[in-house]
C-alpha cells in the first residue's frame, strides 16, 4: 500500500508529498485558492475545493491538469469535501 498525502492552501498550490522523503513529490497550481480537499476512494483521485466555489477533480498519478472542473456554489467557498462514489 502506497501513502500519499495531500496538501492545499491559499497560495493555489496542491502539494502531493511521499512521506518517506518529507519533500513534496508533485506540485499543482490553479487559478484560484483552494479551501478544502477528499482523496476518493481509489486512492488516486483528489478532490480540491476552492474560494470561488468550484470543485477541481485530478488524477494524481498523472499530469498536472484537472480531469474536470465543477461549479459547486456561484461564488462561495467551498469548505468541505465529502466524496461517495456509488
Amino acid at each position: 500500500m502506497k501513502i500519499i498525502i495531500a496538501s492545499v492552501g491559499l497560495d493555489k498550490k496542491l502539494y502531493t508529498y511521499d512521506p518517506g522523503s518529507r519533500r513534496p513529490s508533485s506540485c499543482i497550481t490553479y487559478e484560484a485558492p483552494f479551501s478544502s480537499l477528499a482523496f476518493i476512494d481509489d486512492d488516486w483521485i483528489l478532490t480540491a475545493g476552492t474560494s470561488n466555489g468550484r470543485v477541481v477533480f485530478y488524477d494524481i498519478r498523472g499530469k498536472p491538469q484537472p480531469l474536470t472542473v465543477l461549479r459547486a456554489c456561484n461564488s462561495s467557498e467551498v469548505t468541505s469535501l465529502l466524496v461517495y462514489i456509488f
